[in-house]
């Protein structure tokens, strides 16, 4: 595992290589970390979370991160003066091929320009802000056959695609070319190169009007202007694969643990192995959805109540006299990939999706009430309707995906406490 972090700010140059090819790099991001604390960006340093402890005024405060990180076995990248941590990615990413080519790399990032980086040995772990009916685990494989199948062209020119189409995200516009016109014209010429070599030989005529203005200059710059503006926005947007983008302890530490890993011996037919995609079958949906923050923080909260309750229950309060009760949690999941405690199935009808409520699924200082809805409910009622306005906001947008796939909820308290015992948030 190999974790890569941005320069801290008091190594950070005064300008970024980037910004020294577009002063406007970023701009837009930067203006909306330093706007009020409105909810949309970050006062400055005071607000770092709003349920961390304060910045420490001293050192490096991804340390904790970093230190987890070691701890794992894993090891921490720090980007260069004037670079970023996603061109220490790409320089990660290069040092694996180079020197354990048969290792394949798993790139686990929010940022769609990790897509670049995708080859037969390398897939992108696309992680999503929140989960969705299309994406319930918050999380998505992504192979370079997907994109190639999703977008027409290599990953390798992805960079030349933002350069067309812009990223409003980095304050930087792009041709006016849209998305589906920028990856014909790359699917037709593989590069942004050859599509302004396309365009200075008269080749983009019947491309629409924006290829025209490639083609002919047209507007307040010339094509020479236009083609000199596609080619910086390449450079923006391409990772830096250079192992001089990284620190070099750390650029140490990953060619030392690569040059200790033991060669693998190439079998009979290695040739014919390799064509296969090395990723088929890697992240099963299922097995993944008890791995996701919220439900593995539910899973261990939920065994501990449990446990406490079965406690409190068989021996008024004595820990010695703790059993394990005929009820276990369990740990299920959809189809689809949503987790769930229990599915109960109803042949020929809606199936039903049951979640035992512990603390950590409902709001602060919730708790007591959810016991009293469940106990005035025991009575044969559901008390699901008064429960969901008491969930967290993570909760209770899981739970309304697993009813938008289709499946009836029940929302209920494990049984073991229901008997006198209520545990503290």
């Amino acid at each position: 595992m190999v974790a890569v972090f941005d320069t801290p700010a008091a190594k950070r140059a005064p300008q970024q290589q980037r910004e020294q090819l577009a002063a406007g790099y970023l701009q837009r991001r930067k203006r909306r970390r330093q706007s009020p604390a409105d909810g949309q960006g970050s006062a400055g340093p005071a607000a770092f979370g709003s349920t961390a402890a304060p910045r420490p005024a001293g050192g490096d405060p991804l340390r904790p991160f970093k230190r987890e990180v070691e701890q794992l076995g894993g090891i921490c990248l720090e980007a260069a003066a004037g670079w970023e941590a996603d061109d220490g990615l790409a320089a990660a990413a290069a040092a694996v091929g180079q020197q354990h080519p048969p290792a394949c790399v798993l790139v686990a990032s929010g940022d769609a320009d990790m897509q670049q980086l995708l080859a037969p040995q390398v897939a992108w772990l696309q992680l999503h802000n929140q989960p969705s009916p299309s994406c319930p685990l918050g999380l998505e494989l992504v192979t370079a056959a997907d994109f190639v199948q999703r977008l027409g062209f290599p990953p390798a020119a992805y960079p030349d695609w933002l350069a067309l189409v812009g990223k409003r995200e980095a304050s930087i516009g792009g041709a006016g070319v849209g998305g589906k016109a920028a990856a014909k014209l790359l699917a037709r010429y593989g590069s942004l190169e050859a599509v302004l070599q396309a365009a200075e030989a008269g080749e983009l005529k019947g491309w629409g009007p924006a290829a025209q203005r490639l083609l002919d200059g047209t507007g307040s710059s010339t094509r020479e202007e236009r083609a000199a503006q596609l080619r910086r926005n390449r450079r923006l947007f391409a990772a830096n694969a250079d192992a001089s983008v990284v620190q070099p302890r750390g650029m140490q530490q990953l060619e030392a643990r690569l040059q200790s890993l033991q060669p693998v011996q190439q079998p009979a037919g290695a040739a014919e192995q390799q064509q296969r995609p090395v990723w088929s079958g890697l992240l099963p949906a299922a097995q993944l959805a008890w791995q996701h923050p919220l439900h593995a923080r539910r899973w261990r909260h939920l065994q501990q109540l449990v446990y406490e309750g079965q406690c409190q229950a068989g021996s008024g309060g004595s820990s010695s006299g703790c059993s394990r009760g005929p009820w276990q949690p369990r740990q299920s999941a959809t189809p689809e990939g949503l987790a769930a405690d229990e599915l109960w199935e109803q042949p020929g009808g809606r199936s039903t999706a049951v979640f035992y409520i512990c603390p950590c699924d409902v709001a602060p200082a919730s708790w007591e009430r959810a016991m009293q809805v469940v106990q005035q409910a025991q009575q044969g009622g559901d008390a699901t309707p008064s429960l969901m306005p008491l969930l967290t906001g993570g909760m209770r947008h899981h739970v309304k995906l697993v009813q938008r796939a289709g499946y009836s909820v029940r929302l209920a308290v494990p049984p073991p406490l229901l008997n006198g015992a209520i545990p503290q948030r």
